[in-house]
């Protein structure tokens, strides 16, 4: 199965922003792929493009992920749980 050059540098574009975002949350590489299925990681990935760094906690997805070696914890934008959603903002909307 060959893999499109195009989908390679998609893959690897992701995993960067993964690191970044990882970086910030300094949680010992929660978002590792050596460790958990990269669809997992580019779920939690999603999510976190799509509600921003300050709402969704990608970090605490990614450990998920490792925890529970499923490949797929949440599918973003589609679907993104909300465990993941930062409390502070859960009690802005009454949850």
């Amino acid at each position: 199965m060959q893999i499109s050059h195009i989908s390679t540098s998609a893959i690897a574009s992701a995993l960067i922003l993964l690191y970044a975002a990882v970086a910030q949350a300094n949680l010992e590489y929660a978002c590792d792929p050596r460790s958990s299925e990269v669809t997992c990681l580019l779920g939690c990935l999603g999510c976190y493009e799509a509600y921003g760094g300050h709402m969704y906690n990608m970090a605490a997805c990614c450990q998920e992920c490792k925890d529970t070696q499923k490949s797929i914890v949440d599918d973003g934008p589609a679907k993104c749980s909300e465990k993941f959603i930062k409390m502070s903002w859960m009690r802005k909307f009454g949850k």
